[in-house]
């Protein structure tokens, strides 16, 4: 994580943290890094909110990833799955 914060010193990085395991690296992360944070999208918990955060169910993380990277003059990501 602390490799992590240390890049985002040079460039723009973002990171998607679903559920509350993975929410409890936001503190290793910010303020360097833009955290996005929701429900794990497991069926089981995607409609939960999960620490005080939204549901991961219409919360559209990639949609507000790429227009963070845009707000920031970046390339969006193209999430596009290949085979």
């Amino acid at each position: 994580m602390k490799a992590i914060a240390a890049e985002a010193e040079n460039r723009h990085i973002a990171a998607m943290l679903w559920g509350v395991h993975a929410q409890r690296m936001r503190r290793h992360l910010e303020p360097s890094v833009k955290v996005f944070v929701s429900s794990h999208p497991a069926p089981r918990s995607a409609n939960r909110t999960a620490g005080g955060e939204e549901q991961f169910c219409g919360s559209h993380p990639f949609a507000k990833v790429n227009k963070w990277f845009r707000d920031c003059d970046d390339d969006s990501v193209d999430w596009t799955l290949t085979e």
